[in-house]
């Protein structure tokens, strides 16, 4: 087998390899209703994640921009991003004062 042929087939199993090691957290928005997939993220999301996730989608299904085609890890950091700004402005604000 030739050096090419050799690098393709690392790239390929490489590839395959990670397809196949997607969890829980790799799910969609829009697929944790589905009962086996919710099931598999009760199991793997803390309580503070659940509640985290839980307030990310409904708010933003509430203001009307949610992408449902975002990963629950995603999410998550997203939410921590959001909590992290809110803590800055409310720093930011008592400094004022």
């Amino acid at each position: 087998m030739t050096s090419k042929a050799l690098l393709l087939v690392a790239v390929v199993s490489v590839a395959a390899l990670l397809v196949g090691c997607s969890g829980p957290l790799d799910t969609s928005l829009a697929d944790t209703n589905q009962p086996e997939k919710a099931s598999a993220l009760l199991k793997v999301l803390s309580p503070d994640d659940q509640v985290a996730l839980h307030y990310y989608v409904s708010e933003h299904t509430a203001s009307g921009d949610i992408d449902w085609k975002m990963s629950v890890k995603d999410a998550l950091k997203a939410r921590k991003a959001e909590l992290a700004r809110e803590a800055q402005v409310k720093k930011n604000m008592d400094s004022i004062k």
